[in-house]
């Protein structure tokens, strides 16, 4: 972004903003989850919940920028993987036993999508 003009201004702006938006995002969600799991008042006045919330990334943030863009590159990899790789294989699944089709050999081609999309994901998150 060095030298970059208007458009590394524009590009650098767009990054911030899209990183404070994800960290605000994240950080409300995980504020309602935890007062929702523990039944806490969801309000600023409630220690425990702020800290709850804040205190996690706070202290991962202290092990360095390189647990940080691991973690970064986990909740990328992974998630995905399992989203795209493994829940269709399961919702066809369950959908064609609910409807009396679910022969064995669909049953196999299943197993074997998800079987192959689990060792896809675990051996990217070996490689990681």
């Amino acid at each position: 972004l060095q030298g970059g003009g208007w458009l590394g201004a524009a590009t650098a702006g767009i990054t911030v903003f899209a990183s404070v938006s994800t960290l605000i995002g994240c950080y409300l969600a995980l504020s309602r989850f935890m007062a929702d799991t523990l039944s806490l008042p969801l309000n600023r006045t409630c220690k425990r919940l702020v800290a709850l919330t804040v205190l996690p990334s706070l202290l991962v943030s202290f092990k360095g920028p390189e647990l940080y863009f691991f973690m970064i590159k986990f909740a990328g990899a992974v998630p995905v993987a399992f989203l795209w790789g493994v829940v269709p294989p399961l919702v066809v699944w369950v959908m064609w036993h609910n409807e009396g089709v679910l022969s064995l050999q669909r049953r196999v081609l299943l197993a074997a999508g998800c079987g192959a999309s689990v060792v896809a994901m675990a051996l990217g998150a070996l490689s990681m």
